[in-house]
């Protein structure tokens, strides 16, 4: 296509002519979803029009793709909640260092919910969800403080938050806090509570005053040991509409189908699964633009979806450990007791050891689980002990075994 002089690069003039810079050829490459209006009057062409695309130079010597790795958080949140649970801390981890050591990545975090509230309202939780992990890699205590004072944006950050932060946090002993995120501050939670100020050196009233809370906040923050700057972080909210397109349990590209994303026979009292926060990196500028993405539309988002087809999603996440504890009737923890983990086949109905060993010093273990069914049995003397556990890092924070009896 030809253009004249309509769009000249350079408006200098030299000896009363225009710069030779202007004399050139140029090949532009254009997503698919993006082709410009080619079949107009130049004057009428978006193809130069800076509010519609964004050029951005290939390299001399190669042309390289506009890379983009993705990263899909495996936390999976409470439902009407947004706080970004111990299970996302690994890969973050990763993803700030990779960040860190390219300064020129863009980030961007992308929340998502299920069809559980009204289109509003996953709006807004989505986009909580995505600015409560980007306070976390940017160490933004202001924000979570706040968290625990204002709707966020449904309901206030409570006990739950606290169980969730305590069970990251540990001592000598292992983990603070093992058992069920209940949000109740019950006997267990108490004493957590109290070993924490214990160790901080603070006060022990067994309680969660403002003091406890902020330093419980900062070193829940300071488990992501480097900060990222703010100002390279953006937030989107994705609402309940867009379904996972990237890496390992993507949905088909529904395309602008309105179905996608959408519950089974568009009934809205049936989760759709679709909520996650995923972070993006873009080596190069973020296009198409952020700005661009509209959770209200009840379609799977053309930005989003742009992005996912280019996007490389090298950032795999990492197993987290299950904490188990057995405690007895007192609920003092019991050492080194043996114990077998046996798994659950659901085809055949029989258990299959697992995983075996001795609670340590201070009654604790932790073991990689994945998700599913499970027995443990504790064998103290001639007598054993088995309980069922139905393992999820998300659904609570360990297994608290406590024996019945006062012994």
């Amino acid at each position: 296509w030809g253009y004249g002089e309509r769009y000249p690069i350079e408006h200098k003039r030299k000896n009363n002519f225009r710069s030779k810079r202007n004399r050139r050829v140029e090949v532009l490459f254009f997503d698919p979803e993006e082709s410009p209006n080619l079949g107009v009057p130049p004057e009428n062409s978006t193809v130069f029009d800076d509010a519609v695309f964004t050029k951005v130079p290939l390299p001399v010597g190669g042309f390289e793709p506009l890379g983009i790795r993705y990263a899909f958080l495996p936390t999976e949140h409470t439902e009407k909640r947004s706080f970004p649970k111990p299970s996302c801390l690994p890969l973050l981890r990763r993803i700030v260092d990779t960040a860190r050591q390219s300064p020129s990545l863009k980030v961007v975090v992308v929340g998502h919910t299920d069809h559980l509230l009204a289109d509003d309202d996953n709006e807004k939780l989505s986009l909580a969800r995505a600015d409560a992990v980007k306070a976390l890699i940017t160490h933004d205590l202001a924000f979570f403080k706040r968290r625990f004072e204002a709707a966020d944006p449904l309901v206030p950050w409570d006990f739950e938050e606290v169980q969730w932060m305590l069970h990251a946090l540990s001592s000598v002993a292992g983990p603070f806090y093992v058992g069920e995120t209940d949000g109740h501050a019950g006997y267990m939670t108490r004493r957590a509570l109290g070993a924490y100020q214990l160790t901080k050196g603070m006060n022990v009233d067994n309680g969660c005053d403002v003091e406890t809370l902020e330093a419980l906040c900062k070193d829940y923050l300071a488990l992501i040991p480097e900060a990222l700057e703010a100002d390279r972080i953006r937030t989107v909210a994705g609402g309940s509409w867009t379904p996972r397109l990237v890496g390992e349990g993507a949905a088909d590209d529904a395309g602008d189908d309105e179905t996608a994303g959408a519950p089974p026979e568009g009934n809205l009292e049936v989760p759709s699964f679709n909520g996650r926060v995923e972070v993006f990196l873009f080596e190069r500028p973020v296009v198409p633009a952020a700005e661009s993405i509209d959770p209200s539309t009840r379609r799977a988002s053309p930005t989003y979806r742009a992005w996912a087809r280019r996007a490389d999603p090298q950032e795999v996440s990492t197993p987290v450990q299950y904490a188990i504890r057995l405690m007895d009737g007192r609920r003092v923890p019991v050492p080194g007791v043996p114990f077998k983990i046996l798994r659950l086949d659901i085809e055949t109905g029989e258990f299959a050891d697992f995983s075996s060993g001795s609670l340590d010093a201070f009654g604790t273990t932790s073991v990689k689980l994945p998700p599913g069914p499970y027995r443990v049995d504790f064998s103290l003397g001639n007598e054993q002990h088995s309980c069922g556990l139905h393992s999820h890092v998300d659904h609570s924070a360990g297994l608290g075994v406590r024996l019945r009896g006062a012994g």
